[in-house]
């Protein structure tokens, strides 16, 4: 199943812009579209998808060159223990295995950039449904054919 989900932190300017288009989108494909409050604190609401990117391991993972520099080291440390809000969760259970995808951030303008993110976010949304439809019809035929 694909969903979405937007991690915002309360009165984030940032999440009150791009949370309509995200409901529009979810709405206009029938995709589940879920909201989820994240603070530093995880006793109140629990942290972002996206601070996961900035630790250590994460970075010696996929830099060990900047893993090595003390200064993004420093850096990568500090932004770890940060919000990072909007953030967009999209999972789907594909034929191949479970997908995530995190996007991080927006803006609070409305403009070229923000149009042409609204129109590729409803591109690869509408192609995960689609894959999951064709899933969904692959698996329909064969236990029918089975049946018989």
């Amino acid at each position: 199943m694909v969903e979405v989900t937007l991690q915002e932190s309360p009165f984030c300017p940032f999440c009150e812009k791009l949370r309509p288009i995200l409901e529009r989108i979810c709405e206009a494909l029938n995709i589940p579209f879920f909201r989820r409050q994240v603070s530093l604190d995880p006793h109140i609401w629990g942290g972002d998808a996206a601070h996961e990117t900035f630790k250590k391991e994460f970075l010696e993972q996929h830099a060990p060159d900047l893993a090595e520099d003390p200064f993004a080291s420093a850096l990568s440390e500090y932004l770890s223990k940060r919000i990072h809000t909007p953030v967009v969760v999209i999972s789907a259970d594909l034929p191949s295995g479970p997908l995530e995808i995190v996007i991080r951030g927006f803006t609070t303008k409305y403009g070229q950039e923000t149009v042409a993110f609204e129109r590729h976010l409803f591109m690869l949304l509408s192609s995960l449904k689609e894959a999951e439809k064709r899933t969904k019809r692959f698996v329909h035929t064969i236990e029918t054919a089975l049946r018989r």
